[in-house]
């Protein structure tokens, strides 16, 4: 049988963390740092007398454990009332005698030992785990073997037995020690020098009410009784101490006493409203005689801290369980009271050790109330414990130990295993509690395992997304989508539902996967299921289109980047009604000089693309300072048509104009080594050249002077200033044949500059009438 976990189930934190315990749950309480047993501050909500209602605030705090309800199917008419927590099994006895023992993995039963007619009252085992003790109240204590369904011990002691403990290495020693405990006795169980003997040694008798005896350790004997924690030498067969329990602490029968031994040296036990720690410290031999021969029977050393007290703070609790949680935490059990033995509401708290000051609350609804039916056990799993002084923190080796241990809370008929959570579980309470953005980041810096990190981030951005925090979300998108380009498709339609598709004009993506440019027959026949090779072109439209709406200036970044991604014609139609109706009412101001030029270069790089190039360049001509005209006429070498235009061109940009012409000129001289002029011997009408390429060029130096020369004499003016500077041959090559032309030049634009010209060009004098 698999235990059932109980996890959040949606990303957006609409449920709340809680695990079904049949007729008990649990839920996170609110906390802050700081608060403690004497001062518990956050604990401001008082809790209805209903049983029924269950409602807590939530704090943004971490939640630690992670809780699992063990199958428990096979109790049908039992009731469970003692269990304990072991690395392999977890043992339950039951009200008709049962000792059970379950897997520590998923909780299968793995065996039934029919140990006893009456109820359970104790169960104890070896350090191995191969010997189980189980003792009732009409007085039978019995040791079996957890590996064969064999009886290793069984005797009737007459009278009723509270609690039993097995020596931790049971096995190994011959004495096979046992320790038990009546109502006011502690007996000790050991071999007798008889075959099959046993020898019972009274320990204390008639001294108050005994309530629970444990080993702790090989070599101490603790016991909890009236008077308070005692503490017993087993190879000094001596009473080493007693610590007696705060005179005000009523009614400790009312309520379960905790013996938790902690490895190396330390006793901690939890009772009703007072917590008790205690460390043991061997003594040599020597120390032992420094003291004097009394002391010889003093095999440790005492060491007792303060006690601490739960009954304090506006919201007293009283300890129904505690256990070690990491080297500087405990896990309590602590139930609420009105009543003393009534306990009115429940918790799991993590409590820091030394103040108590509370790191974790889990409140615990159920419909049971007396204090002796709630119960924690818990097993340390495997891992060596750290040593002491150490942080229990995520990413240390104490944290590695913690995650071993297991907690098992007991509420009448139910058990709830309590583990650490790992990064997974971080993660989907950061989550549920609407703090995604530290969850995708907590995701990308720890091993996760059954989560993925693409959809903690798919869940971040539709969290930002939500907060219209739409500038994050396109950050997070080509990270996160990457090539998923149908969730690209849906990306595009949220944001267009928004008005902000423009924001996405940075980041979509510009590729083709390879299936689609191959073409291959697999992807043909895919049919409708096939993943998409590319981004719909009518969602590249739709941006485009929204954009030629709402901000022309993006508008022309989208038609360049997108450009072979879109359908041409559709786009070049609502821009040419766009553009002719700005030109029809002459924009009336509505559209800036800025988003005029934008407008018109995108719709003459549309009529490009279309191949409608002379089209393209008459729109172009009408662009002031375009940026497309000039590198549609090179791309396109549209050179014979640009001379036809040259006087349109200069009067649209008179130094990008100039910048063609002499690129073409230094073209000319670079790769033909044709004269830069037509032959002298021509007349003018023939050199005008008629070819791009080859000797002769539309744009060599005489060609443009005849072009210009009788109607804008003042642009070829600029051209010959121009010429001058950069290619000084070709300058002089038009003299020859032009000086009277360049004088006249001087004298309309430069009158300052016609006698140094005529100073520097003296060669050229007899030409000039």
């Amino acid at each position: 049988m698999n235990a059932e976990h109980s996890r959040p189930t949606s990303w957006d934190g609409s449920e709340r963390e809680q695990v079904s315990l049949g007729e008990c749950m649990v839920e996170r309480v609110s906390s802050k740092p700081g608060d403690s047993c004497s001062s518990d501050e956050s604990y401001d909500e008082s809790y209805e007398e209903d049983e029924d209602s269950s409602e807590t605030r939530l704090d943004h705090e971490d939640n630690l454990l992670s809780f699992v309800t063990l199958p428990l199917n096979w109790l049908n008419e039992h009731h469970i009332m003692v269990v304990t927590a072991l690395r392999r099994f977890i043992i339950i006895g039951t009200n008709r005698g049962d000792v059970v023992l379950l897997e520590a993995k998923g909780g299968a039963v793995f065996r039934v030992l029919h140990a006893h007619t009456e109820p359970v009252s104790d169960i104890s085992c070896d350090a191995a785990e191969e010997h189980v003790a189980s003792c009732d109240k009409t007085g039978m204590v019995v040791v079996s073997s957890t590996n064969e369904q064999v009886e290793m011990y069984r005797k009737d002691f007459g009278k009723s037995v509270r609690s039993v403990a097995l020596h931790p290495h049971y096995k190994q020693l011959d004495e096979h020690p046992l320790v038990l405990c009546g109502t006011d006795d502690i007996i000790l169980v050991t071999k007798s020098v008889f075959p099959w003997g046993r020898k019972t040694t009274v320990l204390q008798q008639k001294r108050g009410k005994v309530f629970l005896v444990r080993w702790c350790g090989p070599d101490i004997i603790a016991w909890a009784s009236e008077r308070g924690l005692l503490l017993y030498s087993y190879p000094g067969k001596a009473l080493l101490q007693l610590i007696p329990r705060p005179t005000d602490s009523a009614y400790l029968e009312l309520y379960r006493c905790s013996l938790v031994w902690e490895e190396p040296c330390s006793i901690i036990c939890g009772w009703g409203d007072w917590v008790q720690t205690v460390s043991l410290y061997e003594m040599s031999t020597e120390d032992r005689l420094r003291w004097g021969p009394e002391f010889c029977a003093r095999t440790h050393r005492v060491d007792v801290r303060p006690p601490i007290r739960t009954n304090k703070g506006r919201h007293p609790y009283r300890v129904c369980g505690i256990a070690p949680f990491g080297t500087d935490r405990y896990l309590v059990l602590a139930g609420m009271v009105k009543q003393e033995g009534c306990v009115h509401q429940l918790e799991v708290r993590i409590v820091e050790r030394d103040t108590f000051v509370n790191v974790y609350r889990g409140h615990i609804s159920t419909n049971y109330r007396h204090s002796l039916q709630f119960s924690l056990a818990y097993s340390i799993g495997t891992g060596a414990i750290s040593p002491r002084g150490k942080s229990v923190s995520r990413g240390t080796s104490s944290h590695e130990v913690l995650k071993e241990c297991a907690y098992f809370i007991v509420c009448v008929d139910t058990v709830m295993k309590a583990v650490l959570t790992d990064d997974d579980d971080h993660v989907e309470y950061l989550i549920s509690v609407d703090r995604v953005a530290e969850a995708y980041e907590y995701a990308q810096c720890h091993k996760i395992t059954r989560l993925k990190l693409e959809d903690i981030g798919r869940c971040f951005m539709h969290y930002l997304f939500a907060m219209a925090r739409y500038d994050e979300v396109v950050t997070c998108l080509p990270k996160i989508v990457s090539k998923n380009y149908a969730e690209w498709e849906r990306w595009v339609v949220q944001f267009d539902q928004q008005g902000v598709s423009d924001l996405l004009i940075d980041v979509l993506p510009t590729t083709v996967s390879a299936d689609n440019k191959a073409g291959s027959a697999e992807s043909c026949c895919a049919g409708k299921d096939a993943e998409p090779t590319r981004i719909g072109e009518e969602y590249y439209e739709l941006i485009i289109l929204r954009c030629l709406e709402r901000n022309i200036l993006r508008f022309g970044e989208a038609v360049q980047r997108f450009k072979g991604l879109f359908r041409v014609d559709v786009v070049c139609r609502a821009v040419g009604v766009r553009y002719n109706d700005c030109k029809l009412h002459n924009c009336s101001g509505e559209v800036s000089e800025d988003e005029k030029k934008v407008l018109g270069d995108a719709y003459g790089l549309l009529l490009q693309l279309k191949g409608q190039y002379d089209d393209a360049l008459q729109v172009l001509l009408h662009v002031s300072g375009s940026d497309e005209l000039f590198q549609l006429i090179r791309d396109k070498c549209l050179f014979e048509k640009a001379m036809e235009l040259l006087p349109e061109l200069f009067a649209n940009n008179e130094e990008k104009t100039v910048q063609l012409l002499l690129e073409q000129l230094a073209h000319i001289h670079t790769n033909d080594g044709a004269p830069l002029y037509g032959d002298d011997d021509v007349e003018p009408a023939e050199q005008l050249p008629q070819l791009v390429s080859g000797r002769t060029s539309p744009f060599a130096p005489l060609a443009i002077v005849r072009r210009l020369e009788w109607t804008q004499r003042y642009y070829l003016w600029v051209y010959l200033k121009a010429l001058r500077e950069h290619n000084k041959s070709a300058y002089a090559q038009v003299l020859n044949a032009n000086v009277h032309l360049v004088a006249t030049l001087f004298i309309e634009n430069e009158p300052s500059g016609v006698l140094p010209f005529l100073r520097e060009y003296f060669a050229f004098l007899p030409n000039l009438k």
